[in-house]
């Protein structure tokens, strides 16, 4: 669930993109091309726009109620992309963790081909990315780990090794 910039509250689900307008009445986004998909996950870029991210490993680019775009990434080399991040510095750029468990930082139209790839081992399967005090945490089925001005890192000194799907 997003409350978009637009007062409207954008609910991915698993049978496309269900909004809540201030007096809370429901409707579907009227679009056959996503429709039917199952999303899970929405993130909002700094200037109000929406990704969506699909089971398929695609991106939909949603302003205001409409959708302005769809990255076909699963049928990339990528092969799909699993969790979104937009840059919260920089609102051409993304954090992406692909279907093959790489982590890019790259624009959705470079397709992520020639991106250079950040190295966040130990960790796998990113569950999400967070910005939080201007650092990028990731959240792994491993772990958690924050990427800053100094580079990745893990983080070594708590009890959690396990799934972590979110932090706040």
């Amino acid at each position: 669930i997003l409350k978009g910039k637009d007062g409207m509250m954008y609910i991915a689900t698993t049978e496309g993109l269900a909004l809540i307008d201030e007096e809370l009445r429901l409707a579907y986004l009227e679009d056959e091309r996503i429709a039917d998909d199952f999303l899970h996950e929405l993130r909002m870029g700094k200037d109000g726009t929406i990704y969506a991210v699909d089971n398929a490993g695609d991106v939909i680019v949603l302003k205001d109620k409409e959708v302005l775009q769809i990255y076909p990434f699963s049928q990339s080399q990528i092969k799909g992309i699993n969790c979104i991040l937009p840059d919260p510095y920089d609102p051409e750029l993304f954090y992406v963790e692909t279907d093959e468990g790489k982590v890019y930082h790259d624009t959705l139209d470079s397709g992520f081909i020639k991106s250079e790839e950040i190295d966040i081992s130990p960790l796998y399967q990113v569950q999400s990315f967070e910005c939080l005090d201007q650092k990028i945490w990731i959240c792994a089925r491993n772990g958690i780990g924050v990427l800053d001005e100094d580079g990745f890192h893990t983080l070594d000194n708590i009890p959690m090794k396990n799934s972590i799907g979110h932090v706040m």
